[in-house]
């Protein structure tokens, strides 16, 4: 299963890098890719092993807050600092 999500409190290299690392050694993700630029993560997860609600929990215990949705506020924010 392929899903696509946002992460807040990501601030640098090190905490994208860290999520891909963390999630990537998981043996149910088959890829994984965090963007910093735009606070996002790509992975595909094999679906009988695991589910986006348990995703996130790992991403949480790492101290970052993942979200299926941005509110309107912080899709506003991002296009003005892409711009």
């Amino acid at each position: 299963m392929k899903e696509s999500f946002y992460i807040e409190g990501m601030t640098c290299t090190a905490c994208s890098s860290g999520i891909e690392r963390s999630l990537g050694r998981k043996s149910f993700v088959k890829k994984i890719e965090v963007s910093l630029l735009n606070k996002s993560a790509n992975i595909e997860f094999n679906e009988n092993e695991t589910n986006l609600d348990e995703i996130f929990k790992l991403i949480e215990k790492l101290g970052y807050s993942p979200k299926k949705t941005l509110t309107k506020e912080k899709k506003n924010f991002l296009a003005l600092m892409l711009n």
